[in-house]
Protein backbone atom coordinates (compact mmCIF):
# COMPACT_ATOMS: atom_id res chain seq x y z
CA UNK A 1 0.00 0.00 0.00
CA UNK A 2 3.13 2.46 0.91
CA UNK A 3 4.70 2.14 -2.41
CA UNK A 4 1.15 3.07 -4.26
CA UNK A 5 1.17 6.01 -2.25
CA UNK A 6 4.60 6.91 -3.13
CA UNK A 7 3.61 6.59 -6.71
CA UNK A 8 0.58 8.70 -6.64
CA UNK A 9 2.63 11.49 -4.44
CA UNK A 10 5.18 11.59 -7.45
CA UNK A 11 2.76 11.56 -10.03
CA UNK A 12 1.09 14.38 -8.39
CA UNK A 13 3.92 16.55 -7.50
CA UNK A 14 5.26 16.04 -11.56
CA UNK A 15 1.89 16.72 -13.12
CA UNK A 16 1.07 19.87 -14.38
CA UNK A 17 -2.37 19.07 -14.97
CA UNK A 18 -5.04 19.97 -12.80
CA UNK A 19 -5.94 16.01 -13.03
CA UNK A 20 -3.53 13.05 -13.01
CA UNK A 21 -3.89 11.18 -16.15
CA UNK A 22 -2.67 7.78 -17.18
CA UNK A 23 0.66 9.06 -18.72
CA UNK A 24 1.12 10.86 -15.48
CA UNK A 25 1.87 6.97 -13.58
CA UNK A 26 4.84 4.64 -14.14
CA UNK A 27 4.37 1.54 -16.89
CA UNK A 28 2.50 -1.46 -15.52
CA UNK A 29 6.19 -3.27 -15.19
CA UNK A 30 6.99 -0.60 -12.15
CA UNK A 31 3.92 -1.09 -10.42
CA UNK A 32 3.82 -5.06 -10.32
CA UNK A 33 3.52 -6.68 -7.92
CA UNK A 34 2.21 -4.33 -5.13
CA UNK A 35 0.50 -6.15 -2.24
CA UNK A 36 -3.12 -6.45 -2.33
CA UNK A 37 -4.93 -5.80 0.93
CA UNK A 38 -4.96 -9.31 2.51
CA UNK A 39 -1.42 -9.77 1.46
CA UNK A 40 -1.80 -11.37 -1.66
CA UNK A 41 0.00 -10.34 -4.54
CA UNK A 42 -1.72 -8.65 -7.62
CA UNK A 43 0.12 -7.22 -10.81
CA UNK A 44 -1.66 -3.98 -12.36
CA UNK A 45 -3.41 -0.69 -10.60
CA UNK A 46 -6.47 -2.28 -12.40
CA UNK A 47 -6.42 -5.64 -10.46
CA UNK A 48 -4.78 -3.92 -6.90
CA UNK A 49 -8.18 -1.59 -7.56
CA UNK A 50 -10.55 -4.53 -7.94
CA UNK A 51 -8.91 -6.44 -5.03
CA UNK A 52 -9.35 -2.62 -2.57
CA UNK A 53 -12.95 -2.66 -3.76
CA UNK A 54 -14.01 -6.31 -2.78
CA UNK A 55 -12.02 -6.04 0.18
CA UNK A 56 -13.94 -2.78 0.78
CA UNK A 57 -17.15 -4.66 -0.10
CA UNK A 58 -16.46 -7.33 2.02
CA UNK A 59 -15.87 -5.98 5.60
CA UNK A 60 -18.69 -3.13 4.78
CA UNK A 61 -21.05 -6.13 3.80
CA UNK A 62 -22.08 -5.02 0.82
CA UNK A 63 -22.91 -1.62 2.31
CA UNK A 64 -22.01 1.00 -0.54
CA UNK A 65 -22.25 3.66 1.47
CA UNK A 66 -19.73 2.66 4.48
CA UNK A 67 -17.28 0.66 1.43
CA UNK A 68 -17.11 4.15 -0.15
CA UNK A 69 -16.27 5.90 2.64
CA UNK A 70 -13.70 3.69 3.57
CA UNK A 71 -12.27 4.25 0.58
CA UNK A 72 -12.26 8.04 0.65
CA UNK A 73 -14.32 7.78 -2.80
CA UNK A 74 -18.27 9.17 -3.32
CA UNK A 75 -20.91 6.90 -3.42
CA UNK A 76 -21.30 7.64 -7.09
CA UNK A 77 -17.75 6.79 -7.81
CA UNK A 78 -17.76 3.84 -6.24
CA UNK A 79 -20.91 2.60 -8.31
CA UNK A 80 -18.86 3.55 -11.61
CA UNK A 81 -16.58 1.08 -10.10
CA UNK A 82 -18.25 -1.61 -9.61
CA UNK A 83 -19.81 -1.57 -12.79
CA UNK A 84 -16.19 -1.09 -14.80
CA UNK A 85 -14.83 -4.28 -13.28
CA UNK A 86 -18.53 -6.27 -12.92
CA UNK A 87 -18.44 -6.73 -9.44
CA UNK A 88 -21.89 -7.63 -7.62
CA UNK A 89 -22.42 -5.75 -4.69
CA UNK A 90 -24.60 -8.36 -3.45
CA UNK A 91 -22.32 -10.97 -3.26
CA UNK A 92 -20.90 -9.14 0.38
CA UNK A 93 -24.43 -8.87 1.51
CA UNK A 94 -24.83 -11.49 4.32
Amino acid sequence: MRELENIIEKAIILSDAPIIGADDLPTTSTISRLAGADGAEVSTLPDWEKKMLTEALRHSHGSLKQAAQSLGITYKTLQYRLRKYGIDKNRFKG
